[in-house]
């Protein structure tokens, strides 16, 4: 009964490719051939080490997710990275929030549903703002700039940090068009959107079709501007 069981098991573990038992073994060779035998130890030999570089390979995948989780992080917890993510809502925010804690701590931690989910939107984030240029390819900021009658001249300064604003058209047309409904707003505003801007020096014009055309926004470029 004993051998009944243990040919079964051999023949088993040969049908779905699993290393085979030292007594499966045994009692194969009291049945089959030398020739037989010999390469039945062959495949399994093969079938050890294979299973042993598949462990090796888990161990190494685990290692580099871990590694690649902890430089995710670190993008994401950048006061402007964190800035522009708290625009796309509390929930969102605090996951991120939490996915940072996560990533900063020693060793391997557990990727549950919700934690995959933010890692995914995080890369889609840092995509978007490091290659995209569509209108919502990246944060948009928006702040006061005071209009003077002659051009501002740069001046380097060093060491210190610059940040560059994308500004989305779109957006700012529909704020400066909410901005003109407010009682008052034109004596205490100049609003000024200009959709020719030609290309100078540090801004780079943008083109677009006409109003109100189905290709009205094909080709549209947005400026860039160093933010002062």
């Amino acid at each position: 009964g004993s051998h009944r069981r243990a040919i079964l098991q051999l023949r088993r573990d040969l049908h779905n490719d699993r290393p085979l038992e030292d007594r499966a073994l045994a009692l194969a060779e009291a049945s089959i051939g030398p020739a037989e035998a010999a390469e039945l130890h062959r495949w399994n030999r093969r079938r050890v080490a294979a299973a042993a570089e598949l462990e090796q390979l888990q161990r190494t995948y685990e290692g580099e997710v871990e590694a690649a989780r902890r430089s995710l992080g670190a993008v994401a917890s950048h006061e402007d990275f964190l800035a522009g993510i708290q625009l796309s809502g509390q929930g969102l925010y605090q996951s991120v929030l939490e996915f940072i804690d996560s990533a900063r701590g020693p060793g391997k931690h557990p990727r549950s549903k919700n934690v995959r989910k933010t890692e995914s939107t995080l890369v889609r984030f840092v995509h978007r703002t490091a290659l995209r240029t569509t209108p919502f390819g990246s944060f948009t900021e928006i702040g006061a700039q005071p209009w003077r009658a002659a051009p501002v001249r740069l001046v380097a300064e060093g060491p210190r940090r610059t940040r560059v604003v994308r500004l989305n058209r779109g957006l700012l047309s529909w704020m400066a068009s909410a901005l003109r409904t407010i009682e008052g707003a034109d004596r205490l505003l100049w609003l000024r959107l200009n959709d020719t801007i030609v290309r100078g020096d540090p801004i780079q014009a943008f083109t677009r079709g006409m109003e109100g055309d189905t290709r009205s926004y094909w080709s549209e470029r947005f400026v860039s501007l160093p933010q002062t």
